[in-house]
């Protein structure tokens, strides 16, 4: 009997819906950001939207918020044929 080089993989999915906040200060600006993640079905893939209105925030700077947030694989419960964030994507309706 041999054995090989072992290795482990993590990957992690929510359960219930959760908000996560995040403070950017870089000189002389500010930001604050709010991004309620929620559970989708299983082998769903990763969807973004926004909620926010025009009023609050102009459209193209929640159009750069929702690419930065897909531009990158996020790991999760490996499923089998899921698609990645990036075609999951939804933009602003």
């Amino acid at each position: 009997m041999t054995f090989g080089a072992g290795a482990i993989f993590y990957r992690e999915t929510i359960t219930a819906p959760i908000e996560g906040v995040g403070h950017f200060e870089p000189l002389r600006h500010y930001a604050e950001a709010h991004i309620l993640i929620e559970p989708g079905e299983l082998g769903s893939g990763v969807a973004v939207a926004s909620a926010m209105s025009e009023n609050d925030l102009d459209r193209n700077w929640q159009q750069l918020i929702l690419t930065h947030l897909t531009e990158r694989d996020h790991l999760g419960v490996p499923v089998v044929g899921a698609s990645s964030p990036r075609s999951a994507a939804t933009g602003l309706d």
